[in-house]
């Protein structure tokens, strides 16, 4: 079984946050299909369908879960008060969820 996949960015412009992460989905083993889940800080929130909507692009997973929340965590560290986006893959297969 495949293991989950995490990634977690921050910077001040939320395209190149949204790069980063995608970069580290695709170097962790990312493949299509599945759930992933996403937080972001508050400060991401105007761009939060926009950044599920590539993610989707670039990894191939149709489903996503996530919200915005005061900060965000993963295995890299943890966020409040600034740009941050945290996303973790699931390895499941859409019947499993």
């Amino acid at each position: 079984m495949t293991a989950f996949i995490s990634a977690l960015a921050t910077g001040s412009d939320w395209k190149t946050m949204l790069a980063d992460v995608s970069g580290q989905l695709v170097d962790g083993g990312c493949q299509p299909g599945g759930l992933g889940l996403i937080y972001t800080t508050e400060l991401l929130a105007d761009h939060f369908a926009d950044i599920v909507e590539i993610l989707r692009q670039r990894t191939g997973i149709e489903h996503w879960a996530g919200c915005v929340g005061m900060g965000v965590c993963g295995s890299n560290g943890e966020y409040h008060d600034e740009p941050a986006l945290s996303v973790l893959v699931t390895p499941w297969s859409d019947g499993d969820f």
